[in-house]
């Protein structure tokens, strides 16, 4: 049995490493032999099976890109409706607590976020607080110790969407 040993020199000769030869498994090595000197090329079945794996792998790839698109355009129609809910909260700002109501209150405004179109309501109602009593039994003798402001926006796009934002205003929230 001969044994060929590998080594490795420096730049100036001298020898660093010296390694046994390695080699390969019995099956690879006959299965490498047969493939090189098969000479045939590859059969008809063999193409056809090489490019039916081929386009399962495109298409699931395209699908995955397509799915990926449309989970994008759908975050994006909701972050549009959330920032039309939020400007319509913002405009709070502009009333005075007495006109809240009537300014702001809407039922089914059409607004456009990109490509759809949504419908937005807004409703103000005033809130009873129970810690300083209710109705008549109120110890400030106003039963409209808050408003709250609701606005919703929905819209369709292959389902039904909303998204509603809210908040609370007391009398003094200006000063």
């Amino acid at each position: 049995m001969i044994i060929e040993w590998a080594s490795i020199f420096s730049d100036n000769g001298r020898r660093l490493v010296e390694l046994p030869p390695i080699k390969p498994h019995p099956l690879m090595k006959s299965f490498i032999t047969r493939w090189l000197k098969n000479e045939s090329g590859m059969t008809l079945l063999e193409t056809l099976l090489a490019m039916v794996l081929l386009s399962v792998i495109v298409l699931g790839g395209f699908q995955f890109f397509a799915g990926g698109r449309s989970v994008i355009d759908a975050e994006t129609i909701r972050r549009l409706a959330i920032i039309q809910a939020e400007k319509r909260l913002e405009l709070a700002n502009q009333y005075d607590y007495a006109s809240l109501e009537a300014g702001l209150n809407e039922s089914e405004t059409p607004l456009s976020l990109s490509r759809i179109i949504a419908e937005r309501t807004t409703v103000v109602t005033s809130i009873d607080d129970p810690i300083d009593g209710l109705a008549t039994a109120d110890a400030d003798t106003d039963s409209a110790d808050y408003k709250q402001i609701v606005t919703t926006i929905r819209w369709s796009d292959k389902s039904t969407y909303q998204v509603s934002l809210s908040t609370y205003i007391s009398p003094d929230y200006h000063q």
